[in-house]
């Protein structure tokens, strides 16, 4: 998670703080505020905003382990595949290449459980901006039939200005790391990216109302 992150979130601590005060100081509400303002930081389905970096190729990243987020505050456990850690992107005259590390790779994952309609269910995305975003990542959506998903079986797909492109590539996975190439051939439109000028990257899950998050 970069520092204007951490930034953000002591400052949204700081007001939820003063509000939780402000609330406990006003007699006429009899309210459980307390528990409130608990339930409100479990039970947010609003994950912080990830802080572009500055992007130039190849690039690579490093991420601080152990700082997956549930809402804005709080510290889930048994995530590891969601926590981000490393990775690198090389692009090249006629295809890029991705490699993404995390924590852990699962054999399987339980899909198709959220019912948030229009949100992913999963998500390892990098989203690069110019003139124009592009989004390229593994990006699975529910389908509503409950499984145990092969993390192999999910697809990598690409958006321009929130435009579905198609389909990018196959996973190739060893170990905790991720590895996927995009030819530019058969999206001629990803020539673009070399006019990148800033970058995040981004893991999601939706489950029971909660988003479960990383950022760099």
């Amino acid at each position: 998670m970069s520092l204007e992150s951490i930034i953000l979130q002591g400052k949204i601590f700081i007001g939820l703080s003063l509000i939780f005060i402000f609330q406990c100081s006003n007699p006429l509400d009899k309210k459980p505020i307390q528990e409130n303002y608990f339930n409100y930081l479990v039970l947010t389905t609003t994950s912080l905003p990830c802080h572009p970096q500055s992007y130039e190729s190849p690039f690579q990243f490093n991420d601080t382990v152990g700082d997956v987020k549930a809402g804005f505050l709080n510290s889930p456990s048994d995530v590891g595949y969601l926590d981000l850690v490393n990775g690198s992107i090389y692009d090249q005259l006629d295809k890029i290449e991705f490699q993404l590390k995390v924590e852990t790779i699962p054999d399987t994952l339980n899909a198709n459980l959220s019912s948030v309609n229009g949100s992913p269910e999963y998500e390892w995305s990098f989203t690069f901006r110019s003139d124009h975003t592009y989004k390229i990542g593994i990006v699975h959506y529910s389908n509503g039939v409950p499984e145990r998903m092969k993390f192999q079986n999910f697809q990598i797909l690409v958006w321009k200005n929130e435009i579905f492109l198609g389909g990018c590539g196959n996973l190739a996975i060893q170990g905790d790391k991720i590895h996927w190439l995009c030819d530019k051939n058969t999206i001629p439109q990803l020539g673009e990216i070399s006019q990148t000028k800033s970058i995040f990257i981004e893991s999601k899950q939706v489950s029971q109302g909660l988003v479960y998050s990383d950022c760099h």
